[in-house]
């Protein structure tokens, strides 16, 4: 079974289309059989996808860094069941970004800083050739097209970043993550 790590924001949005696009992410991943990876919380667009997620599903696993795990396991806890309830302490920041590594799939939704540490980390090591799955950034509703013009920025200065060190594909819609593609049909 694929494991499928989700990076979200953990505040709502105010657009209205990212949050039912987080939801429907949760929906599509369970029903199709995905294990759902998660670093902790279950606050905002993070947890709109696990709620949703855990209403289907509850093969679910958790990174949680030691700094958060005594508040936010309680409340995992408690969305997927005490007798499902699978997390993994690690050991601070670093620790929880290797082990996206372990994962099929990185599917990035908007968010905040945390968020845009998992992405780059994520293209960083699939750049290196430390992690060879696929990346699918959605940018609902544009959110984020000022992050795509600072990326085009890097290259144009010479700075940073040949086109082909973007390791990740765009969609604008969770319909359109390919790893979800055999499904929609």
């Amino acid at each position: 079974m694929k494991r499928i790590f989700v990076c979200a924001g953990t505040g709502l949005a105010q657009t209205q289309k990212i949050n039912e696009e987080a939801t429907l992410l949760g929906k599509l991943l369970a029903v199709n059989k995905y294990t759902y990876l998660q670093s902790g919380y279950a606050f905002g667009l993070m947890g709109l996808t696990l709620r949703e997620f855990a209403k289907h599903s509850n093969d679910v696993e958790f990174f949680i860094p030691d700094v958060f795990y005594d508040k936010d396991a309680p409340i995992l806890r408690e969305i997927v069941g005490a007798d499902n309830f699978n997390a993994v302490k690690t050991h601070g920041e670093a620790d929880r970004l290797r082990r996206i590594k372990t994962c099929d799939e990185v599917i990035v939704l908007p968010g905040g800083t945390g968020t845009l540490e998992e992405l780059l980390y994520s293209n960083e090591a699939a750049k290196s050739q430390e992690y060879s799955s696929n990346i699918t950034v959605v940018n609902i509703a544009g959110f984020y097209d000022g992050l795509f013009e600072q990326l085009r920025r890097n290259q144009e200065e010479g700075l940073a970043m040949a086109r082909d060190d973007l390791k990740f594909k765009v969609v604008d819609s969770v319909v359109d993550i390919p790893v979800l593609q055999n499904f929609m049909r």
